[in-house]
């Protein structure tokens, strides 16, 4: 590792201390400059209505530094936040992906890229502070999101390593969600692989370095018979007893910051009244063990799209508002 990676105070962070609650969020890309995006005062109004508390967000780094070196919060990102904050939402920010200005838009993984990354989720902490508590250091570093390469662990330690003080420092009341690798990595409790990059990233010299870890036990992309429900509750369940059994790791909350069931139109997509099965017995079965938060992916379905004809159906809302079966099952609390 780098030397000038090594923080000499990690031991010294505030602690994070967690009442022992459950709670649902929901991803919602609201932070979008796409046109064509939600519109983000209807998509707040219906997360509430749906009793969700969480809403999870990317915060592109693109998008705060368009120019090298020139960092600015646009203008709807303010306006997205103080109206969840008025309706009692949480904001979680996803800091990510890369930055055409550095790696030509791939993955921080030199010295420049990463002190890069480190500014603009500094700038980004800074700006909310008072105002957004939960931050997630990248997504799914394991694959190819935001049109990267595929990264290691030992490339993502580094980043978090360089990131999480900085974040600290600046708001030490901030709770920052690392892990967060794309279902690939329960490749090897499936028997599928033999990577484990959970059990890589649990390591000891990452325990000051994290307060919550997130995970994607996704499995509809999975070929049967791995598409199972059995296959979800046998991530889960893996991911829960490693981080109970992870020194420095067992008191630390364990988050499914990603899962859903799409009621596309593919040969992945399931029936609505499916889709709330499956979404209702995912969140009871985490919470019975010990799983402090699920949030579904994601808020409405988009537009058919022929390259990735299953992706537009993970909503928990049709494309026009109409609501799907699981809301009505989210409204009613069940077993949360």
């Amino acid at each position: 590792m780098s030397k000038w990676f090594v923080c000499i105070c990690c031991v010294c962070y505030f602690s994070v201390s967690y009442a022992q609650e459950f709670n649902l969020g929901i991803a919602a890309h609201l932070l979008s400059n796409n046109p064509s995006s939600l519109n983000p005062n209807t998509a707040n109004t219906k997360i509430k209505a749906a009793g969700i508390r969480y809403v999870r967000m990317d915060a592109l780094w693109r998008d705060v530094e368009i120019n090298k070196g020139q960092l600015a919060i646009p203008k709807k990102w303010d306006e997205v936040i103080n109206e969840q904050k008025k309706l009692g939402l949480e904001p979680i920010l996803i800091l990510a992906y890369g930055n055409k200005n550095y790696q030509n838009g791939d993955k921080p993984t030199d010295k420049d890229s990463i002190n890069a990354y480190v500014r603009y989720a500094s700038y980004v902490v800074n700006h909310f502070k008072g105002r957004v508590k939960y931050y997630q250091i990248w997504n799914e570093w394991n694959g190819t999101a935001g049109a990267t390469s595929v990264g290691s662990v030992r490339d993502y330690k580094i980043l978090v390593k360089a990131a999480y003080p900085v974040i600290k420092k600046i708001n030490p009341a901030s709770v920052i969600i690392t892990g967060e690798f794309s279902n690939g990595a329960f490749n090897k409790e499936l028997g599928l692989t033999s990577e484990d990059f959970l059990r890589v990233f649990l390591s000891q010299d990452m325990v000051n370095y994290t307060d919550v870890i997130g995970i994607h036990p996704y499995v509809v992309y999975r070929t049967p018979p791995y598409n199972g429900y059995w296959a979800y509750l046998s991530q889960i369940k893996y991911a829960s007893s490693l981080v109970k059994q992870s020194r420095g790791f067992s008191n630390k909350p364990l988050f499914i910051t990603e899962i859903g069931w799409s009621t596309a139109s593919s040969n992945k997509g399931v029936s609505e009244k499916s889709q709330s099965q499956f979404i209702t017995n995912a969140i009871c079965d985490a919470k019975k063990i010990g799983i402090s938060a699920v949030i579904i992916y994601q808020i409405r379905d988009g537009l058919p799209n022929n390259s990735h004809p299953t992706e537009p159906g993970f909503g928990i809302y049709k494309y026009n508002w109409d609501e799907k079966p699981i809301i009505s099952s989210l409204k009613s609390k069940g077993c949360w």
